[in-house]
């Protein structure tokens, strides 16, 4: 035997023997029953993961998908509040591990509000890096849909703080340069559907088939006023029983307001609509929320005389130049005098109208309750005016002489307080139900309209 066939030998021998020994060691396996509690400690992530380990654990795995399964949780809602310089170092902070992408179960849907730096998604580019980032790091499921919205002026920001969240306004002054908001839902036993309606869709009232008849809760997105009430007022007369909700995003001049990726019969797709609806069908309801933060100033006024004035640059101009107060009728004055609370020597005001006191006053008790038309004033105390441009255009006056309303300025301590109140209101209308979270939306904006739910 050569040198070389010994070794060889040799090698073989232990090789064997190896095997052998390794043949002889015991071999731990995690018993079946335990096999669904593990998953519980595991994301969504890594549960798909476990599941291809044997067929078990593939069984245990879809064992707690089951709706009917002990444990479910039911609706599930995560959210993450990031801030940062730029729009590239937000999206280098996203990890797997953060709250709203470890979730035990599979989003189906992330809602993604973003605030400051415009420049940063004027293009489509901007929401592309951000769908890149969230596919190359596997952050959520492919099937999970994706609407992602642009706001100006703040957001709610969610922050975990134990077994529950902490709500707060991050307004310009505390955002660095850009904050980023994302939540996520998990909703067993619901179908979620998308629907992104054109103008001529709206105007010809072609979406009655396109949402189920069955859907309880709508959300709707827009970045025109004027299109998104018609689209409201379809919604709600197809629709009678669902909740519809949602928000104006008017800034197509400095962004792409919106942006939607979704998976579809042909792969994902990723759009930038005008009009956005998603709508629920299933377990999942919405408690509807209207509010800007309004704190009221004044009290219920009737209109006394109003005049409508030419201007060279506003074209048409109606000053108030006279209003009662309701309670007390004898009780005439300037409509600036009622301004003190105010202390900005100038700006804007907003008047709550409507035909009757009795609506003003439902509006005074529950303005979260209660829809009244609203007008932009200007005021201005060194002159002692106050004016408004509203209809301008048709010359009608937008608080005629009889009519009554209130004054109101915008306010954030108003604003959570609105939000607070609305949190209490959703926890006594889902009786039987359990309140586990909810979206956030821009906090505030111009427009004809702004609806927000939380």
């Amino acid at each position: 035997m050569t040198k070389h066939q010994a070794g060889s030998a040799l090698k073989g021998g232990r090789g064997k023997k190896s095997k052998d020994e390794a043949a002889k060691k015991p071999q731990y396996s995690v018993p079946e029953e335990i096999i669904p509690f593990i998953f519980q400690y595991l994301s969504w992530r890594d549960g798909y993961r476990a599941g291809r380990v044997s067929r078990a654990w593939h069984e245990a795995h879809a064992s707690i998908l089951h709706p009917t399964s002990p444990m479910q949780v039911g609706l599930h809602w995560r959210a993450s509040t990031y801030t940062g310089e730029s729009w590239d170092d937000i999206l280098s902070e996203f990890a797997p591990t953060d709250t709203c992408f470890a979730a035990q179960y599979a989003p189906q849907l992330a809602m993604i509000t973003v605030s400051g730096l415009a420049h940063s998604l004027r293009r489509p580019t901007g929401w592309n890096k951000l769908f890149h980032v969230i596919q190359e790091r596997k952050l959520l499921p492919r099937a999970c849909t994706i609407v992602c919205m642009y706001s100006d002026f703040g957001i709610m920001a969610s922050t975990a703080a134990g077994g529950h969240y902490d709500l707060s306004e991050l307004e310009s002054s505390v955002i660095d340069d850009m904050a980023v908001n994302i939540t996520v839902g998990y909703f067993p036993e619901t179908t979620l559907q998308v629907l992104e309606p054109t103008k001529l869709e709206i105007r010809e009232g072609l979406l009655t088939p396109m949402i189920s008849a069955s859907a309880n809760s709508i959300l709707v997105y827009s970045t025109n006023g004027a299109q998104c009430d018609d689209l409201v007022r379809l919604m709600a007369t197809t629709h009678a029983s669902a909740n519809i909700v949602g928000t104006i995003l008017p800034f197509t001049d400095r962004c792409v307001p919106m942006a939607v990726r979704r998976l579809s019969p042909a792969g994902l797709s990723i759009s930038h609509p005008t009009h956005l609806c998603v709508a629920f069908d299933g377990r999942v309801a919405s408690a509807p929320f209207v509010s800007l933060g309004f704190k009221i100033i004044s009290p219920i006024l009737q209109c006394e005389h109003m005049q409508m004035r030419r201007h060279p640059y506003f074209k048409v101009l109606h000053t108030f130049e006279s209003v009662a107060v309701a309670t007390s009728p004898a009780m005439s004055m300037a409509p600036i005098q009622l301004l003190n609370s105010v202390s900005e020597a100038s700006g804007n005001v907003y008047l709550f109208k409507a035909e009757t006191e009795a609506e003003v006053a439902a509006f005074i008790a529950a303005p979260h309750a209660v829809h009244l038309d609203r007008a932009v004033c200007i005021y201005d105390k060194q002159h002692g005016i106050v004016f408004s441009q509203a209809d301008a255009e048709s010359g009608a006056a937008p608080w005629r002489e009889g009519m009554f309303g209130v004054f109101c300025v915008q306010d954030a301590v108003a604003g959570q307080a609105d939000l607070a109140h609305s949190l209490a209101l959703a926890k006594v209308a889902a009786s039987g139900a359990t309140i586990l979270g909810g979206l956030t939306y821009p906090v505030r904006g111009p427009g004809r309209r702004l609806l927000r739910r939380d």
